[in-house]
């Protein structure tokens, strides 16, 4: 009976339609929206989104932004269809005015090679053209103006790049601001603008900061500025705490105030991690998730509504602001990259130093709590510290053991062909500061251990040493001496150097490894010594040849141009750089990204995971994680996959989408893992095992040096409980852990550290398994999320056409959709005929029959031996192909083996029976609400605007789940997707079709409420008073009313602004080079260097036909701004009866000889003499009085390189000067 019972779970199990957790994460990219632009072209790289996005299609436009860009750009596929598509859609959405009076944002969320820069750069094009000429741009690193201007010019774009609050200071004088900076891009990074210079920044105040500075370049804030808004890298400006802006970041606090300050502005949050938390959008304000005429009435419902709904509403909500035209989010395939895990196995030397390590800071704890009771300290603020120093010890030491493996693992790549990027986060450069200071920079003491100064400036700085008497405080000399042992004991352990410094060493020292860190200084062996002496990083070259290139940048260059073949990258170099095999530099080796250390947060591993995967790579990395077996290193890697796997729901609609590798298995912090480790301290506490846990099951996973076979399991229960303890969980081996801690995992894998090896390895086992066993009950109970499941099917069609539904609050252009499906799960006789030819080949595999009739039948299926896990695929005829392997014992139990004569009738039998129908049969309790086992199914899915529902949909399923008898499966809201029979694809919210109707006439009813507080109507006063039976739970009202309160009429519209025109005359001044003095220098020096040595060739020839005099004109003297061509006409009126006096007749002499002539440096005022122009020479008044007279004076004229005026030599600088600025200013308005 109970074998019977266990079969029929299993099918229903694997009921509603056999959903499976989503296999494809990625599909690529297709554009929609690109009808009306003529000649794009296709991306160049293999760019996806997440599969669950690319079933949501962005909405229709016809924005004209091909009337704002030359036809080269699109043409020379300059921009590519996906970043026309982007940048379409950002000035699409840009038109719309929000419900309180401000412009609509939009969400760039497109990852690393798919080309943010050229993006944003298009948009302020696009704006900059239609008389919009002031922007804002905001990033993380000053490097990135190179990048901003790079991408505009490789548009063939000349809008002017201002370096920040900055240049605006150089430019600004008493008569005030230059007219060169009054209009253009405005670059500052999120440092500049909460910096302390112009006086400072204060969050409730913009007077006199760098806010008011940039708001008063902006014409004063308001609506004077309705420009482009860039926050790029905008996950720098997270933490917006709503309500209590002290205790924001700055940078949020400072994006807050600039988009209130600039209500029109077109804002553009733009970041590929910019989302890891919902808290981390509360400073999105332009998206109009909340607000007015929206589902949350604020910022505090919205994050609210989506934390306590977990990861499947953050998917839904990615899916939603897709199809509302707010946001895109692309990235490069990771297909052809690799992902690999290495576990490094300690040595027994290495294992040695971490358990002595361990002690250490055992005996320190003991000493702290004797000191305490001795000095009378306060012990809360010394634990504090204790626990903080704690986990960065352990931390670096397990940094500090991966050295050695990892630089076998690069060596060994650098022999197949590849050079390797090395990606940490911790460079040490606190604890190697701490130490010169000590020590003195001069002195010669070797590498500096960062575990060693961090346990030493602990004991130094934090130890409670002070007794506090009446008379004062003295130094307690037990305190006293408890410190001079253990700071003596610390000298006798061979803690290991600085990771940083010694993997560099290794590897072959700075001029092989290329160091992209934040750091000033390292310890390098120099000359050949094997001492390492303190050296400055940017010693070893000269900056000034650099220019504007930082120490990073130009590392970055010589790494990518094959002189080192090494890089480490820390946090300082993970935004904007790129060392991918790009196929334009010289080396294209293949990428071996090594990442030594995960940043904490997703949003840097994200980024610094895309350093080295870009667009245009001649191969995609490899990706090694470095982890030891170390059961805590766990917690670092553990935390950065929650944040990894939130990022990929948020950004992705799928949160495996992050980075394209799948980390769930690093994921404890879930309420899953809470829950587990709560009774996990329970049951150590009590004594036993958690249930359906063995003890050998445990000991077969930790795989360490215990020795099995005598480790008893009361030994185990033992040490768990004095682990415990260890941790400063309790306070004595029988002592219960604090509720506070009990469901605390970071706790818990930080204070793991400090275990020895072996209880470390046995704790973090145990834990694992009492998580996968809690998982494995919220499965069999319906309740586990997996995310976006797919549907699956042998034949899936759609009945009907989508259905609007919930029209009572449809928010902006985004309705709510009911899809009916009707799924087909069978394999029908000759098909399973088919596999059972091709694939059977062990005598296990074939055809079996229940040995017991269940419902008065017996069931058949079709398994699969899979020998080397012991265990059957099985198919059924019915649902298909299982999700589930069957153990070949326990499927031997209830099956037995037949022929295919006999599988025949019972297979074509079972696939009839069950077409319409559960395997219940017709005395089923729930009737036709069954659907366990039924073949053909029709399953509903809502699509569209779901996220403003969500609450009334999940309470009206609660309280109707029993008045339709509803199981536990229907009774949990899923994301699903599907693809029908013809290819399209649908993700949308899995909901039972009679609570739809249900839900359907408590929005009716609430709008008839509404409706009839705002103006009674007698018509209406019947209707709205019939209480729905639904409501007998009295709850439900509350919600739909929730749902209605900011709903204006339930139709709610977006107000749509009408687009500017192109001005032609901004169009062609933004794609044209300005011209200046220097460009002009620039443009024209080798030109006329090569001109005037034709001419004096062509001289020389003359005088060798012609005996008589030649007029010689000087290289630096009144060459005008016409033509060579025209230089004897010139030359004839200027000199007609100058004669070449003999020191010029003796050097032209000397050239004609065949010396070379050192060519001279040209200046500003050659620049204006050699000028090569083509117009009439223009002499005022004054220099043709004085002509005569200058001339006879040898003297010389000088022309302005723009409109060809001729100045005498005797005219004063300040006068030239301000004829230049006037025409330089002319030619610019023209």
């Amino acid at each position: 009976m109970a074998q019977h019972e266990e079969e029929i779970n299993r099918i229903t199990d694997e009921d509603y339609t056999g959903e499976g957790k989503n296999g494809e994460v990625f599909l690529p990219y297709r554009c929609h929206c690109l009808d009306h632009i003529t000649n794009c072209k296709k991306h160049p790289g293999n760019v996806v989104e997440a599969a669950s996005l690319a079933a949501q299609i962005l909405p229709p436009t016809n924005y004209p932004l091909q009337d704002a860009l030359p036809e080269s750009v699109i043409q020379d596929c300059k921009l590519s269809d996906l970043q026309l598509e982007g940048i379409l859609h950002a000035c699409q959405r840009h038109q719309m005015m929000l419900s309180n009076g401000t412009r609509a944002g939009f969400y760039l969320g497109d990852a690393a090679g798919v080309g943010k820069g050229r993006q944003i750069a298009g948009m302020i094009i696009n704006n900059y053209v239609r008389g919009r000429r002031k922007h804002l741009w905001f990033s993380t690193s000053h490097d990135l103006r190179l990048d901003a201007e790079r991408d505009l010019k490789d548009l063939n774009c000349f809008i002017k790049v201002i370096d920040g609050c900055q240049h605006l200071d150089r430019e600004t004088r008493v008569a005030g601001m230059s007219p060169e900076v009054k209009e253009g891009i405005l670059f500052n990074t999120y440092a500049t603008l909460i910096s302390s210079g112009q006086r400072g920044f204060n969050s409730t105040s913009t007077r006199g900061s760098r806010i008011q500075q940039i708001l008063d370049w902006c014409g004063g804030g308001g609506d004077n500025f309705d420009g482009c808004l860039i926050f790029d890298e905008c996950h720098k400006a997270k933490q917006f705490i709503p309500g209590n802006e002290t205790a924001s970041t700055k940078a949020a606090a400072a994006a807050i105030t600039l988009q209130r300050k600039l209500p029109r502005a077109r804002v553009v949050y733009c970041s590929a991690t910019g989302v890891t938390n919902v808290k981390n959008m509360a400073f999105m304000e332009r998206l109009g998730l909340w607000g007015d005429s929206t589902a949350f009435k604020n910022v505090e419902n919205f994050i609210q509504a989506m934390t306590t709904r977990g990861l499947g509403a953050s998917e839904m909500l990615a899916m939603e602001m897709k199809a509302a035209g707010m946001y895109v989010s692309r990235g490069l395939s990771f297909e052809s990259a690799e992902f690999h895990t290495v576990e490094i196995n300690l040595t027994d030397q290495q294992i040695k130093v971490y358990n002595l390590c361990v002690r250490v800071w055992q005996q320190l704890a003991d000493a702290i709590k004797k000191a305490i009771s001795y000095t009378k300290s306060s012990p809360s603020r010394i634990w504090t510290v204790y626990w903080s120093c704690h986990q960065r010890f352990f931390k670096q030491l397990c940094m500090s053991l991966k050295v050695p493996a990892i630089v076998q693992e690069a060596k060994s790549a650098l022999q197949q062909g590849h050079c390797i990027v090395i990606g940490l986060q911790t460079t040490g450069e606190a604890s190697l500061d701490s130490e010169i200071t000590r020590h003195g920079v001069g002195n010669n003491y070797g590498y500096v251990s960062t575990t060693k100064e961090i346990l030493v400036r602990f004991i130094v700085q934090h130890f409670p040493m002070e007794e506090k008497t009446s008379s004062g405080s003295k130094i307690h000399p037990w305190c006293k001496s408890a410190v001079d042992a253990l700071l003596e004991f610390i000298e006798t352990i061979n803690l290991p150097n600085c990771s940083l410094d010694e993997l560099i060493q290794q590897l072959g020292g700075p001029n092989c490894v290329a160091e992209m860190t934040g750091r000033r200084g390292r310890m390098v062996c120099v000359n050949g010594s094997t001492t390492p002496v303190y050296q400055l990083r940017d010693t070893e070259s000269n900056s000034s040849d650099h220019g504007l290139e930082s120490l990073n940048v130009r590392e970055k260059n010589v790494f990518m141009e094959g002189k080192k073949l090494i890089a480490i990258i820390s946090d300082a170099a993970s935004t904007g750089i790129s060392l991918h095999s790009d196929t334009r530099v010289a080396n294209n080796r293949r990428r071996v990204h090594i990442t030594m250390e995960l940043p904490w947060s997703a949003e840097k591993a994200v980024q610094q995971l895309g350093r080295s995967h870009r667009s245009n790579q001649s191969t995609a990395p490899i990706y090694k994680l470095m982890t030891t077996n170390v059961g805590g290193e766990k917690r670092f890697v553990a935390a950065v996959a929650q944040r990894l796997l939130s990022l990929g729901a948020l950004t992705r609609g799928d949160r495996r989408a992050a980075t394209g590798a799948d980390f769930s298995e690093f994921n404890f912090n879930t309420n899953y893992g809470r829950t587990a480790l709560k009774l996990m301290y329970s049951f150590i506490q009590r004594g036993i095992l958690y249930p359906n846990i063995t003890f050998s099951s445990i000991l077969l996973q930790v795989n360490s040096v215990i020795d099995q076979q005598h480790y008893t399991i009361t030994q185990f229960h033992k040490d768990m409980k004095q682990s415990l303890l260890d941790m400063g969980l309790v306070t004595s081996p029988d002592g219960r852990v604090a509720d506070k801690d009990a469901s605390d995992v970071h706790r818990f894998l930080n204070r793991i550290l400090g275990l020895t090896i072996e209880r470390q390895n046995l704790l973090f086992c145990y834990f694992c398994q009492c998580l996968t066993t809690s998982i494995e009950r919220a499965k069999k109970e319906g309740k586990y999320n997996e995310g976006v499941t797919d549907i699956k099917g042998t034949s899936i069609v759609m009945v009907d056409s989508p259905k609007d539904i919930f029209t009572e609050v449809k928010r902006g252009n985004v309705s709510t959709k009911q899809i009916t499906l009707r799924v087909d799960r069978g394999i029908d006789w000759p098909t399973v005929l088919k596999l059972h030819q091709d694939q059977a080949v062990n005598s296990l595999d074939g055809f079996y029959c229940s040995r017991n009739c269940s419902f008065g039948r017996k069931f058949y299926l079709f398994a699969l031996y899979k020998s080397h896990l012991d265990v059957f695929n099985i198919v059924r005829p019915n649902t298909g192909f299982s999700s589930y392997m069957e153990n070949s014992k326990d499927l031997l139990q209830k099956y037995h083996k037949i022929d295919l004569s006999d599988a025949e009738n019972g297979w074509k039998e079972q696939y009839n029976s069950t077409e319409l129908s559960c395997i219940h049969g017709g005395s089923c309790k729930f009737g036709s609400y069954c659907t366990v086992g039924i073949r053909i199914n029709r399953v509903h899915v809502l699509c569209g605007g779901i996220i403003p529902m969500l609450s009334l949909l999940e309470s009206m399923l609660v309280n109707c789940a029993r008045k339709f008898n509803l199981s536990k499966e229907q009774q949990t809201l899923r994301i699903v997707r599907v693809q029908l029979d013809d290819g399209t694809r649908i993700v949308g919210l899995r909901y039972p079709e009679p609570i739809i109707s249900e839900v359907t006439t408590v929005l009716k009813w609430a709008v008839q409420q509404r409706m009839l507080k705002q103006q009674p109507n007698q018509n209406l006063l019947d209707s709205a008073t019939r209480l729905p039976s639904v409501f007998q739970e009295g709850n439900c009202y509350a919600l739909a009313d929730a749902v209605l309160l900011t709903i204006v009429g339930g139709t709610t519209k977006l107000n749509i602004e009408n687009e500017d025109s192109v001005d032609q005359r901004i169009l062609k001044r933004a794609f044209s080079k300005p011209l200046s003095i220097r460009s002009f220098f620039v443009s024209h020096q080798n030109h006329e260097h090569k001109q005037g040595m034709k001419d004096d060739q062509q001289l020389d020839d003359k005088n060798k036909s012609d005996n008589d005099d030649l007029v010689i004109i000087s290289d630096v003297t009144n060459i005008s701004p016409s033509n060579r061509s025209h230089s004897s006409v010139r030359n004839k009126a200027i000199t007609n009866d100058t004669q070449i006096s003999s020191h010029k007749r003796q050097n032209r002499d000397k050239r004609s000889d065949g010396s070379v002539k050192k060519h001279k440096q040209l200046k500003v005022l050659d620049a204006f003499q050699q000028h090569n122009g083509q117009t009439k020479i223009n002499i005022d008044n004054n220099t043709r009085d004085n002509y005569d007279q200058d001339t006879s004076d040898d003297s010389l004229f000088i022309y302005c390189p723009v409109c060809n005026h001729c100045f005498t030599s005797v005219t004063s600088n300040q006068v030239i000067n301000q004829h230049l600025d006037l025409c330089l200013a002319r030619n610019a308005d023209e």
